[in-house]
């Protein structure tokens, strides 16, 4: 039951992670693409400064904690198949947390210390510094979160 409803809650917080990621890689950054310089660069420090809100923050969280702790409860169910999905889920569920804080997190960071946008000597050189390396991180954030959310569906089914 433990872990039935972890699993469930799971994929919930994954499931709305990996809708995150999956907006900006089918839509925000593609629509950012066809922008000049400065603008792309406010509307990115704008993005990063509005998501670190009251919501993000504890699905966020919860998309690598809630895995784990249904990885452990399942480790203590009979279903040997449930165990194996549930433990690779949170294996899964951990890639894109780690990209997050390792890559796009200090990517963030730089672009909002490179300061106002129209005082940014050079802001192509800003944005090519940013943009490459934060869509090739968030399409492996994609990858791995709906990966992970596959697997928690797959657990779930078991676990029935």
């Amino acid at each position: 039951m433990l872990a039935t409803l972890l699993t469930t809650l799971s994929a919930v917080a994954v499931g709305l992670m990996s809708g995150l990621y999956w907006s900006f890689s089918i839509a925000v950054m593609p629509g950012l693409r066809d922008t000049d310089d400065r603008p792309f660069i406010s509307v990115m420090q704008a993005i990063n400064r509005r998501i670190q809100n009251i919501w993000f923050l504890p699905v966020f969280m919860a998309s690598l904690l809630l895995p784990i702790a249904a990885a452990i409860a399942l480790l203590v169910d009979d279903n040997s198949d449930a165990k194996r999905w549930g433990v690779s889920s949170a294996i899964l569920a951990a890639i894109p947390f780690a990209v997050t804080v390792a890559g796009n997190i200090p990517l963030n960071n730089a672009l909002d210390a490179a300061g106002d946008v129209d005082a940014i000597e050079d802001p192509a050189v800003v944005r090519r510094a940013f943009e490459g390396p934060w869509t090739r991180l968030n399409f492996w954030r994609t990858i791995t979160s709906t990966a992970a959310l596959a697997a928690l569906v797959r657990t779930i089914l078991l676990l029935r």
